[in-house]
């Protein structure tokens, strides 16, 4: 069997599973859609299927697939993230410790495949960048960034070096990863979590008509915590 084939194979495998996931992730959201005192319990058997991704039922009721969390009640998707860059070009809106740190702007210990599953619990769905005559886009979120003093959306922190101001558009597409034929999920091993310039694999991409330009943006100075300043990412599903 050609590794093409191969890839394909396990794509479709991993097709499959996001099928059952999103079954399922009607049922962990049940909940985001009226007011609750209390998040209702799951079932032993969803339990088991977050298990068996490697996640875990927090005692509040939330879910946490390694670093990455889900809040039940707001459907909120979060992790823990540092700032990278307080100057210079962007291509890379939040990479791995093995990924372009030179041209990111924040940096995050989290495993992208994690973040994946997170995103497809809780509601997303990974397609292309952009729709075609044959072809889906994803699902699209926001991205929110907590320094603990002050939340605002990231688009803040990035200038548009054409209009001199911050980045207009505030969405971002759930492409999600390709897998090798043995289960390697290529964003993992590239170090990408979300891409400004739409190359490589990654999670998140860039939706918009200038992300096949990789010097339109760059870090907006002076509005930036310092290097090493830890903070918190939140995603949300735009509901269409």
């Amino acid at each position: 069997m050609t590794p093409e084939k191969n890839q394909k194979r396990s794509e479709m495998k991993f097709w499959k599973y996001s099928i059952s996931l999103a079954i399922f992730a009607t049922i962990v959201c049940s909940c985001s859609s009226v007011f609750l005192d209390e998040i209702p319990p799951l079932s032993e058997q969803e339990i088991k299927l977050i298990e068996k991704m490697g996640g875990k039922l927090l005692p509040d009721g939330n879910i946490a697939i390694g670093q990455v969390t889900i809040d039940r009640r707001s459907m909120e998707v979060s992790f823990q993230a540092e700032v990278n860059m307080e100057e210079g070009e962007l291509e890379v809106l939040i990479c791995t410790p093995n990924g372009r740190e030179h041209e990111s702007l924040l940096i995050s210990e989290i495993d992208p495949f994690h973040l994946q599953l997170a995103m497809i619990l809780a509601g997303g769905e990974n397609g292309h960048r952009i729709s075609g005559e044959n072809s889906n886009q994803g699902s699209l979120f926001s991205i929110d960034v907590d320094t603990g003093s002050a939340r605002h959306p990231i688009e803040k922190w990035l200038r548009d070096r054409r209009s001199k101001g911050e980045r207009k558009d505030d969405q971002w597409v759930f492409v999600g990863s390709n897998f090798t034929h043995d289960g390697t999920c290529l964003a993992k091993e590239e170090g990408n979590i979300a891409n400004i310039w739409s190359f490589g694999n990654t999670i998140l991409d860039n939706p918009s008509e200038d992300a096949i330009y990789d010097d339109i943006f760059e870090v907006f100075s002076g509005r930036l915590p310092e290097r090493g300043t830890k903070l918190t990412v939140h995603l949300k599903l735009i509901k269409k």
